[in-house]
C-alpha cells in the first residue's frame, strides 16, 4: 500500500488595530495584528507578502515593519522584537518580507505590522488599508514534515480604510513683561506659532484662559493679531482676525469665527493683545492655551478635526500698575 505523509496545519487571522485616522509625521502605527495557530507541528514561515490598499503611496507609508508580539496584546510594546526587514519602498503596493527565519510554535504566534508616515505636503485625505491577500503571499513549511503548508487564512484585511490627516503644532512665547501700565493700549500678551503638516489647516476658533487676579473689567478688548512678518511683535502692517472680545465665560475668551489658514510646510503666527482699564491696579494677569480643546481646527483634504500638538502656550504674569505723577 502507499505510504501517506502526515504534516501540520497552519491557519492565520487578523484583527485589526489601527483606528479611522493616521496623523502624518508619526512614527510606530500599528495597522493590523496577525495571528498564527499551529497544528501537529511547528511552522517555519520564510515569506510573508503585505498589500497596501488605499490612495496612499510610497511617499506617505515609510518603515513598514513585521513585529513579534510577544505577548500578544496587540500593542507596540519594547519588548517586542522585529521580523526580517525594514522596508520603504513596495513592489506595485507589496511589501514582499522575505528571507525571514521565524519558527511559529504549536502553541501559536503574533506578529504586528507597523509603518510610520512621512510629512507628505499631499497626504492629507489619502487613505490606507493592509491584507494579506492569499495563501499564496505566505510561504512556511513543517518545522519536522518539511511539507510546504497551504495556509488558511481568516479575516486578513483591515476592516476599514484609515483616512490621513495633516498634522498642526502650535508653540507659545511670552511677549508680556513683568508690569503692565493701567489704561494700556495694545498690549501684546502671547505668541502664537502655528506649522502645519500633510495638508493644509484651517484654524477656526481660539480659547483663550485668563489667569491671575484681573477680571473683565481690568482687562478689556482681547484681541488676535496675525503677525504677518513673523518678527514676533504688534506692528502697524499687522491685522487683526476675529472679533474683539471683551466678556469672558469664568476667564474663558472663546474667539470664533476665524478662517486662519496654515499652508502644509508653513508657520504663521498669531498674537495675543489686549487693553487694560483704569481700575486694574494690583491685579495680576496671563494668558494661555489649556490643550487641545482650547483649538478647533480642520484639514482642508482630510476633511478631519484636527488633534493639536501643543507646546508653552502659556504667558508669564504681570502685574498691573499705575503710574506716580509729581
Amino acid at each position: 500500500s502507499n505510504t501517506a505523509e502526515l504534516f501540520g496545519t497552519l491557519s492565520l487571522t487578523g484583527k485589526t488595530i489601527v483606528g479611522t485616522e493616521v496623523y502624518v509625521n508619526t512614527v510606530n502605527v500599528t495597522i493590523i495584528q496577525y495571528n498564527f495557530t499551529a497544528v501537529a507541528e511547528a511552522m517555519n514561515l520564510t515569506v510573508l507578502n503585505l498589500s497596501r490598499g488605499g490612495t496612499a503611496t510610497d511617499s506617505e507609508i515609510l518603515a513598514v515593519r513585521l513585529l513579534n508580539d510577544t505577548n500578544a496584546n496587540g500593542q507596540f510594546d519594547t519588548s517586542d522584537g522585529q521580523v526580517g526587514p525594514t522596508i520603504n519602498v513596495s513592489a506595485s503596493s507589496t511589501y514582499k518580507f522575505a528571507g525571514l527565519t521565524f519558527q511559529i510554535p504549536t502553541s501559536g504566534a503574533s506578529f504586528l505590522v507597523v509603518i510610520n508616515t512621512n510629512a507628505s505636503s499631499i497626504a492629507g485625505g489619502k487613505t490606507l488599508n493592509a491584507s494579506i491577500l492569499g495563501a499564496g503571499s505566505i510561504e512556511s513549511a513543517g518545522a519536522v514534515s518539511g511539507v510546504n503548508i497551504t495556509e488558511t487564512l481568516t479575516t486578513t484585511e483591515t476592516t476599514a480604510a484609515a483616512k490621513l490627516v495633516g498634522n498642526l503644532s502650535i508653540v507659545g512665547k511670552s511677549l508680556v513683561s513683568s508690569s503692565i501700565s493701567l489704561n494700556a493700549a495694545n498690549v501684546s500678551i502671547l505668541l502664537l506659532n502655528f506649522t502645519a503638516l500633510g495638508e493644509q489647516i484651517n484654524v477656526t476658533a481660539l480659547n483663550v484662559t485668563r489667569g491671575g487676579t484681573a477680571g473683565d473689567t481690568d482687562v478689556l478688548n482681547l484681541r488676535l493679531i496675525n503677525d504677518t512678518d513673523l518678527d514676533g511683535g504688534f506692528d502697524n502692517d499687522d491685522t487683526q482676525i476675529g472679533p474683539t472680545i471683551n466678556t469672558s465665560s469664568s476667564g474663558n475668551y472663546t474667539v470664533a469665527g476665524l478662517n486662519f489658514l496654515v499652508r502644509a510646510g508653513e508657520t504663521k503666527s498669531l498674537i495675543v493683545v489686549l487693553n487694560t482699564t483704569g481700575s486694574s491696579g494690583g491685579k495680576t494677569v496671563n494668558l494661555s492655551l489649556n490643550g487641545i480643546g482650547s483649538v478647533e481646527s480642520i484639514g482642508n483634504d482630510s476633511v478631519v478635526n484636527v488633534t493639536e500638538h501643543l507646546q508653552s502656550t502659556s504667558s508669564s504674569t504681570a502685574s498691573i500698575s499705575g503710574t506716580l505723577t509729581i
